[in-house]
């Protein structure tokens, strides 16, 4: 790993097999993702959470779907390369982004701790900065190929930014992500994407 990389940063190429990722889309395909909402503006990003969700209204995490068995050999890989406790690794998070699909400069919210990003379907470039606007570090741009694992944690998931440009080919994402100590998780009725039609408030 190139010194200028942020304390945390971690990047591991060729991560799955073809024929792990071409299960894991398979069965992505099967899913019903929809539009990521924020403040009542669609992006062309189509997600489905699993484990754990986060309402960004409110601020608090819920309850989300069990994270389906389909997911056991990424989540296996990417203890075992991390050294991440497999019961840590809380939260899925599955992404589409389209052609000119984005998600701009950001930090994961805060009920998450460690972020391990796994590229399918196509390569992106993954972008990162620091936070602190004093910090004259350059932009460093990561070239995060398909089949991959990054993980950011320390320094590289609570001083830094980083976000994924538009990209020009159909690119999935599963974000693997730990809880922070402590954290309260809401019933899945909190959230509305989870409310039944006509079930009591």
């Amino acid at each position: 790993m190139s010194a200028d990389w942020p304390e945390g940063f971690a990047y591991y190429p060729d991560a799955l097999t073809e024929v792990e990722e071409s299960d894991l889309l398979a069965f992505i395909e099967t899913l019903n993702l929809g539009p990521f909402v924020f403040q009542g503006n669609p992006s062309l990003r189509h997600v489905r959470n699993f484990g754990v969700d986060f309402d960004y209204e409110r601020k608090i995490a819920v309850e989300a779907p069990p994270i389906p068995a389909a997911f056991n050999t990424v989540l296996d890989r990417v203890a075992a390369l991390t050294g991440t406790p497999r019961p840590d690794l809380a939260e899925l998070l599955v992404t589409r982004y389209p052609p000119g699909g984005s998600i701009t400069w950001h930090r994961d919210s805060r009920p998450f701790e460690a972020i391990f990003g796994v590229s399918l379907e196509s390569d992106a470039p993954l972008k990162l900065r620091p936070a602190n606007p004093k910090n004259a570090k350059p932009i460093l741009t990561v070239p995060v190929a398909r089949r991959s694992v990054y993980a950011l944690t320390g320094a590289a998931r609570s001083k830094w930014l980083h976000h994924v440009p538009p990209v020009k080919e159909t690119r999935v994402s599963l974000t693997i992500r730990t809880l922070r100590p402590g954290l309260e998780i809401h019933p899945a009725a909190d959230l509305a994407q989870y409310q039944v039609p006509g079930q009591d408030e």
